[in-house]
């Protein structure tokens, strides 16, 4: 079983996020989302099924979770799931990944938010 200890992190867009990310580099990129109240520990079994088969799997932090931080004390919080949705958008672009399949469980749906709010042309798939 994959253990998500160590995170990785990136600056996308207003926030440095903090993600875990296991598979090859070269694999088809897949985006796991967690909501409230969970976190990317939700993931670890599932990513290590998906990392085993060749996909490149990343599990971020979304907003006000884990290691994901705002990069300015001034900027406004917001949880709103287009904010999340667009945050989601600049961790593909810091990561160079131009489509990905999006996968994810909450008390909202935040990949059918992502597709809404962003375009189809980032997302691969989808999964609730």
């Amino acid at each position: 079983m994959i253990n998500f200890q160590q995170t990785k992190t990136v600056q996308a867009g207003l926030l440095n996020v903090g993600y875990a990310e296991i598979g090859p580099r070269n694999g088809k990129p897949v985006i796991l989302l967690h909501g409230w109240p969970y976190d990317i520990h939700s993931f670890e079994q599932s990513s290590a099924i998906l990392a085993k088969k060749g996909y490149r799997v990343l599990v971020p932090y979304l907003r006000g979770y884990g290691t994901t931080t705002f990069l300015s004390p001034k900027t406004m919080r917001n949880g709103q799931q287009s904010e999340v949705a667009l945050d989601i958008i600049k961790f593909m672009d810091a990561l160079k990944i131009d489509k990905a399949i999006i996968g994810g469980f909450d008390w909202e749906p935040e990949p059918r938010i992502l597709s809404q709010h962003c375009g189809l042309n980032v997302v691969r798939r989808w999964s609730l």
